[in-house]
């Protein structure tokens, strides 16, 4: 999990790691709740989320 100020926005960045059993349905339904969940918090504008499986990088799922 990073934390990014940039000037008055303030960027949270943050790596899952999800079972290879996961399809890249149910990993993108993971990381959209936890954007959605981040996002609730104060000051957050923007939320990156990095989907790894066995510890690649196969997926990331950004928003803003």
């Amino acid at each position: 999990l990073n934390i990014y100020h940039l000037g008055k926005n303030k960027l949270v960045t943050i790596d899952i790691e999800v079972d290879t059993s996961s399809s890249i349905v149910e990993a993108h339904n993971i990381a959209r709740n936890i954007k959605d969940e981040i996002m609730q918090l104060d000051d957050v504008d923007s939320v990156v989320v990095h989907i790894d499986y066995k510890g690649s990088d196969d997926l990331i799922y950004s928003t803003s």
